[in-house]
Parts: structure tokens; sequence; C-alpha cells
């Protein structure tokens, strides 16, 4: 008995000593990536939908303003916008090795005027998985919009913002430095596109990203 319990102080004491060194040591970041990389390992296509670019910013559609950038401590952010005949979806991709980069968008639905009207759990195909995606219907006025997003940890895709950041926690403990994770928000911009085109375009998406990225995205 006096022997397990000085073995039980014993563990106590080097998980203590772990904490410790986690908290004053800062982890070693993982290798950088920035929106010029982002850029070149995102799809320019996705089946009949095209990446549509902006003049000003030929690598995206358009760009997020400071504030963004300032709150959330991206590697990177790119957003895009892919459109085939009269139908548009807008992408977002947030790429951090920062827990604070993964935020809940649901706040920026909110700020934005939208009230969330429903929200479901799904999952989407690809890349011989089943993705965890957060689906949201919203509404501000006559104005009715949805979006999907989602996550994807060091670990693996997660749905909702506070596994993401649990993921990262754990990672960083395991491996002794921040991994790179990526955020997801699709939003179809064309009222006439149903549930279920969003849902394909995304799991065709992901397909795509992850064939042109070596499948980080």
């Amino acid at each position: 008995m006096e022997g397990l319990i000085k073995r039980t102080w014993v563990l106590a004491g080097i998980m203590l000593a772990c904490g410790a060194f986690t908290m004053y040591a800062p982890p070693k970041r993982s290798k950088p990536i920035d929106e010029s990389w982002m850029a070149a390992h995102a799809p320019a296509t996705v089946g009949a939908y095209t990446f549509q670019p902006s003049s000003e910013t030929p690598d995206c559609s358009y760009k997020m303003g400071k504030v963004t950038y300032d709150t959330l401590q991206p590697s990177g952010i790119l957003a895009r916008t892919y459109q085939s005949g009269g139908k548009i979806f807008d992408v977002v991709l947030i790429a951090s090795d920062n827990s604070v980069s993964f935020h809940d968008p649901r706040v920026c639905f909110t700020a934005s005027g939208f009230n969330i009207s429903s929200e479901k759990h799904l999952t989407v195909p690809a890349d011989g998985k089943q993705i965890p995606v957060t689906f949201v219907k919203m509404q501000s006025g006559t104005d009715q919009k949805s979006a999907l997003y989602f996550y994807r940890s060091p670990r693996k895709f997660q749905s909702v913002a506070r596994m993401m950041r649990l993921d990262m926690l754990i990672g960083e403990l395991l491996h002794g430095r921040n991994d790179q994770g990526v955020f997801y928000r699709f939003i179809p911009m064309s009222k006439d596109i149903t549930d279920e085109e969003l849902l394909q375009f995304t799991s065709n998406y992901l397909n795509e990203a992850h064939r042109v990225s070596g499948g980080f995205f």
C-alpha cells in the first residue's frame, strides 16, 4: 500500500511538472501557412463551379477587414466565391495554429443582424469519411439564409468550436507545439440553391481541396 501511494505521488509530480512546463514555456509553432500558400492550394474549380477572383485581389474574391484579422489572429483567411450559371457559393477558409482563431460563427451571424432559426449537426461524405458539420438557417426580416461550417483540428474534423479548441489544446500538450487547423464556412448566395445542393457542393469542395492541398484542406 505504501508503495502504491508513493508511485501515485510520483505520477502526480510528473503531471504537475508537465503542466508547469506547458504553461511557462511557449510551445513550438508549426510550419507557417500564409494566404499565398492557401490560395495556391485551394480549389480553382469545384465540379461545374469556378472561382470568381477580384480584380484588386486575384487570389480571392474579397478581403476581410482589419478588425477580423486583429480579432482572430489567423495564419491566413481565404474568401472565395464559386459560380456556375446563376448559382453562387461563398466559401471562407481560416488557417491558424492559434486556438483564438477558431471562433463560433453564430456570434458573427447574430452580430450581422441574422437570427438563427434552426441548427442541425449533420455529416458530409468526403475523402472516404463522414465529416461532421453544423448546418444553420438564419433570418433577418424577410431575408433568409443558410450556412454550413466546421473545423479541421490537428486530430480530426469537428462541427463545433469548443471541441476544436479542445483538440488544439490536446495537440499542444501531446506534441509540445501548436499545429495548424482550419475553419470552413459555406453560404449559398443564390436563393434557388437547395439544402441538398449545399451539402453536395461542400462534399465536392472537400474532395477537391484535399487533392489540391495534399491533405491540408
